[in-house]
């Protein structure tokens, strides 16, 4: 438990770092991170908020969940969890990383899918330039790499598990 917390915070500071640099050097200077903002009775991992004429208008809510498990950004308890935050903040969008994977989604229910994510500068900038042409609906999807679904994760664990069990039935 330790140490998945303390990976955990890992991600969520370096996260929060690069989003803050990315936003400062993109000419974002409107858009705030902030971090683990209290919604009800929990809070957010990261918030990105926009500020204009006294208004804050939230546009994502970012879940970060331990990068030890490989498919943690998979997880639905995530989904529904950053999707509550997003309901009662108002954020159109929400999203679950790990740091190695990151989901894309709407609260709404429109799903932008799962991309391989990196904690770099380059990947961060990348993925807030997408999410800000999605925000105002010129694209579709991330331009970062498409990352394999649930599915087709279980479908290859599935034939490795079968082939591993051939080998050890041979003779």
């Amino acid at each position: 438990m330790y140490r998945s917390s303390y990976r955990k915070a890992i991600i969520h500071f370096e996260l929060y770092r690069l989003l803050k640099a990315c936003l400062v050097s993109g000419g974002y200077s409107n858009i705030e991170v902030e971090p683990e903002l209290v919604v009800g009775n929990g809070s957010a991992d990261l918030v990105l908020t926009r500020r204009e004429g006294g208004k804050d208008e939230h546009l994502i809510v970012i879940e970060v969940k331990s990068g030890l498990k490989e498919l943690s950004a998979y997880d639905n308890k995530a989904r529904e969890q950053v999707k509550a935050y997003a309901n009662n903040l108002n954020a159109d969008y929400c999203a679950v990383t790990n740091g190695h994977f990151v989901g894309l989604f709407s609260r709404t229910g429109k799903d932008f899918g799962y991309y391989h994510f990196e904690l770099s500068e380059d990947c961060v900038k990348r993925f807030l330039d997408d999410l800000f042409k999605i925000i105002a609906s010129e694209k579709e999807k991330l331009s970062l790499p498409v990352a394999p679904s649930r599915e087709e994760i279980g479908k290859s664990a599935n034939n490795l598990a079968k082939a591993v069990r051939e080998v050890f039935r041979r003779p």
